[in-house]
Protein backbone atom coordinates (compact mmCIF):
# COMPACT_ATOMS: atom_id res chain seq x y z
CA UNK A 1 0.00 0.00 0.00
CA UNK A 2 1.45 3.73 -0.85
CA UNK A 3 2.12 5.68 2.04
CA UNK A 4 0.28 9.19 2.34
CA UNK A 5 3.60 11.24 0.76
CA UNK A 6 3.35 8.68 -2.39
CA UNK A 7 -0.57 9.73 -3.32
CA UNK A 8 -0.62 12.48 -5.94
CA UNK A 9 -2.22 15.76 -5.38
CA UNK A 10 -5.36 14.92 -7.73
CA UNK A 11 -5.85 12.10 -5.75
CA UNK A 12 -5.36 13.74 -2.44
CA UNK A 13 -7.99 16.38 -3.44
CA UNK A 14 -10.30 13.51 -4.30
CA UNK A 15 -9.94 12.14 -1.07
CA UNK A 16 -10.92 15.10 0.73
CA UNK A 17 -14.63 15.40 0.85
CA UNK A 18 -14.65 19.07 1.84
CA UNK A 19 -12.92 19.92 -1.63
CA UNK A 20 -15.27 17.63 -3.53
CA UNK A 21 -18.28 18.64 -2.21
CA UNK A 22 -17.48 22.48 -2.89
CA UNK A 23 -16.46 21.28 -6.36
CA UNK A 24 -19.61 19.73 -7.23
CA UNK A 25 -21.34 22.53 -5.46
CA UNK A 26 -19.45 25.28 -7.66
CA UNK A 27 -20.01 23.38 -10.96
CA UNK A 28 -23.57 23.03 -10.21
CA UNK A 29 -24.11 27.12 -9.44
CA UNK A 30 -22.33 27.43 -12.87
CA UNK A 31 -24.34 25.67 -14.36
CA UNK A 32 -27.77 27.28 -13.15
CA UNK A 33 -26.32 30.82 -14.11
CA UNK A 34 -25.82 29.17 -17.64
CA UNK A 35 -29.22 28.11 -17.89
CA UNK A 36 -30.94 31.05 -16.66
CA UNK A 37 -28.60 33.35 -18.57
CA UNK A 38 -29.64 31.42 -21.87
CA UNK A 39 -33.44 30.83 -21.03
CA UNK A 40 -33.17 27.10 -21.10
CA UNK A 41 -34.92 25.16 -18.33
CA UNK A 42 -33.71 22.29 -15.65
CA UNK A 43 -35.25 19.57 -14.57
CA UNK A 44 -35.90 17.87 -11.21
CA UNK A 45 -37.14 15.60 -8.87
CA UNK A 46 -39.70 15.89 -6.47
CA UNK A 47 -41.94 13.56 -4.76
CA UNK A 48 -40.56 10.84 -7.35
CA UNK A 49 -41.64 12.94 -10.50
CA UNK A 50 -39.70 14.52 -12.74
CA UNK A 51 -40.05 18.99 -12.90
CA UNK A 52 -39.32 21.59 -15.34
CA UNK A 53 -38.29 24.89 -13.68
CA UNK A 54 -38.49 27.56 -16.36
CA UNK A 55 -35.73 29.62 -16.63
CA UNK A 56 -37.39 32.49 -15.05
CA UNK A 57 -37.90 30.47 -12.02
CA UNK A 58 -34.64 29.19 -11.25
CA UNK A 59 -32.74 30.01 -7.80
CA UNK A 60 -28.93 30.48 -7.63
CA UNK A 61 -27.66 29.62 -4.48
CA UNK A 62 -24.55 31.26 -2.32
CA UNK A 63 -21.63 29.35 -2.07
CA UNK A 64 -20.89 28.89 1.44
CA UNK A 65 -17.31 29.04 0.82
CA UNK A 66 -14.59 29.27 3.89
Amino acid sequence: MANEDEINPVEKAMLDTKIVSNALARAVRKALIFHKQTGNPIYTMRDDKVVKIEAEDIKIFDLDEE
